[in-house]
Parts: structure tokens; sequence; C-alpha cells
């Protein structure tokens, strides 16, 4: 139980900080610049997640020995 409750407050400190960086930037920048800065980030996590739904694929071929 104490190993899902760190888990789960590790999950909670993330989704924190991810949405204190961005009210952070609100303040610096402006609200163009930030759809901008949101448009990335969004694209990068969309990126990562996808490399990660390959991964298995990747790791297969590969351990297969296939080369293509």
């Amino acid at each position: 139980m104490g190993f899902s409750i760190g888990m789960n407050g590790l999950g909670i400190m993330a989704m924190g900080i991810t949405q204190l960086d961005r009210l952070l930037i609100s303040k610096v920048l402006t609200l163009e610049s930030l759809g901008y800065y949101t448009l990335a980030y969004t694209a990068t996590t969309a990126i990562s997640m996808i490399l990660s739904a390959l991964m298995p694929l990747v790791a297969a071929a590969h351990a297969s020995n296939e080369r293509e």
C-alpha cells in the first residue's frame, strides 16, 4: 500500500509541476506565445507516446535479428 501511495504522490506532483510550468510561463509570455508553447509541449508528448508504443515492436524486431 505504501508503494501505491508513493506512486500516486509522484503522479500528483508531476501534474502539479506541469501546470505550474504553464502558469509561470503565462505570466511571462503573451497569450499567443503561450499557445505556441502549449502546442510544442503537446506535440512533444504525442511523439513520446508514439515512440513508447512502438518500443515493444522495435525490441521484438531486434531480438529476431530483423534489420529492415
